[in-house]
C-alpha cells in the first residue's frame, strides 16, 4: 500500500511539472506571433512616440508580409505620413496609393493635400487643408497640419499667416512632441527672418509674451545690430532675455546679449 501512494505521488507530480513547462510565458519562443492588429497598433503608438525607426520596422514588416490584412492599409497610412515628415515624397506618394481603402479618412486627406503642397501645387492642397480642424487630429496630425499649411500659405505669398499658423500650433501644444514643437519654431524662424521690417514688426506687435513672438524680436534685434543700432538692440534683446517665455532659441538671445 505505501509503495502504491508513492507510486500515485510520482504520477501526479510528473504530471504537474510537465503540465507546468506546457505554459507560455510572455516572450517565450514558443508564445503565438503577435496577430496584425498587434503589430499595427504598436507601430502607430511607435509613431506617435517619435519613435520612428520601431514605428517604420513594424509597419513595413506588417505591409510586406500581411498585404491583404485589413490593417495592411492603415499602417501604409502612418509610413506616407512618416516618409512625408522625412521629405521623402516619393516613398510617401507610394504608401499613400496602397492605402486606398482608407480614402475619405481625415488622416488620408491630410496626407493627401500635404502631398500636393510639397510636389509643387499648393493652389490645391491649400483649400483641403484650410478645411481640415485641428481638433479632428491626434498631435502628430496636428504638427503635419501646421507645418504643410504654413509652406502652403508661404508659396501662395502669405507669409505672414503662415507665420500665424505656426503660432498657434506651438500655443496648442498639448501631446505635441518636443521635437515637433521645435521643429515648428524652426519653421517661423525661416519665415520670419524672410519677412520685410514693416511686417516682421507686425509679428513682433501681434505675438508678444509667445514663443514665436519672442523669435521675431530676437530676429528684430539681430536686425538693429547688424544695422548699428547697438542700444536699441539691446533693450529689445534683454526683454526677450528676461521674460519667462521658453521658446527654442534663448540661447540665441542669451548669446547676443553677451
Amino acid at each position: 500500500m505505501p509503495r502504491l501512494c508513492v507510486t500515485l505521488l510520482l504520477i501526479l507530480w510528473f504530471g504537474l511539472a510537465t503540465a507546468a513547462g506546457a505554459v507560455q510565458l510572455p516572450g517565450s519562443l514558443d508564445a503565438p506571433p503577435a496577430t496584425d492588429r498587434e503589430v499595427y497598433g504598436d507601430g502607430l503608438s511607435a509613431w506617435e512616440q517619435g519613435r520612428q525607426d520601431d514605428a517604420l520596422r513594424l509597419l513595413r514588416g506588417l505591409v510586406v508580409s500581411s498585404p491583404q490584412s485589413v490593417f495592411s492599409g492603415q499602417a501604409a497610412l502612418v509610413l506616407a505620413r512618416i516618409f512625408y515628415l522625412q521629405d521623402s515624397l516619393e516613398e510617401a506618394r507610394l504608401y499613400l496609393e496602397r492605402a486606398g481603402d482608407r480614402a475619405g479618412t481625415v488622416e488620408y486627406q491630410l496626407i493627401q493635400a500635404a502631398l500636393a503642397v510639397a510636389e509643387g501645387r499648393a493652389s490645391e492642397g491649400l483649400p483641403r487643408l484650410r478645411s481640415i480642424h485641428p481638433v479632428d487630429l491626434g498631435p502628430r496630425d496636428r504638427y503635419l497640419r501646421a507645418r504643410a499649411l504654413a509652406r502652403a500659405l508661404e508659396a501662395s505669398g502669405e507669409s505672414l499667416e503662415a507665420v500665424l499658423v505656426l503660432h498657434q500650433a506651438v500655443d496648442d501644444a498639448e501631446g505635441l512632441l518636443e521635437d515637433d514643437d521645435r521643429s515648428l519654431q524652426q519653421e517661423a524662424h525661416r519665415l520670419l527672418a524672410a519677412l520685410d521690417d514693416s511686417e516682421l514688426r507686425e509679428a513682433v506687435f501681434m505675438l508678444r509674451g509667445t514663443p514665436i513672438g519672442q523669435i521675431a524680436r530676437l530676429l528684430a534685434a539681430e536686425r538693429l545690430v547688424s544695422r548699428g543700432n547697438e542700444a536699441a538692440a539691446l533693450e529689445l534683446v534683454r526683454q526677450v532675455v528676461f521674460e519667462p517665455v521658453v521658446f527654442a532659441y534663448k540661447r540665441d538671445a542669451v548669446l547676443l546679449l553677451d
